[in-house]
């Protein structure tokens, strides 16, 4: 279990990160359809979250999200059968002032 929280650390703190490139095209597709938050599988063939925009950036930021997901997977040990689901729950920074484009 220990090594299981750690994986689900490093997921969470990746996914906040610069590095996984959510933000701010998260902020964009969900302000879009006037949602606040979302929750994103990371474990499902396509993980764009359902209510939100089409940003073309965010599609290909989640999957590449998700193979970084299996990797630290597999690098701990896991094997895809071993984990039935990963979910993020993301509710953007009210502050961030990013603006919408004007196409999707």
């Amino acid at each position: 279990m220990a090594e299981l929280a750690g994986v689900a650390h490093n997921i969470a703190h990746h996914s906040a990160s610069g590095l996984s490139f959510l933000y701010p095209h998260l902020a964009q597709a969900l302000r879009a359809v006037g949602e606040e938050t979302t929750a994103i599988e990371l474990l499902v063939q396509d993980p764009y979250p359902p209510k939100a925009a089409e940003v073309q950036p965010l599609r290909l930021s989640l999957a590449s999200l998700k193979g970084t997901v299996q990797r630290m997977l597999q690098k701990h040990g896991f094997h895809q059968n071993d984990i039935l689901s990963i979910v993020l729950h993301i509710t953007p920074d009210p502050r961030d002032s990013t603006s919408l484009p004007d196409t999707f």
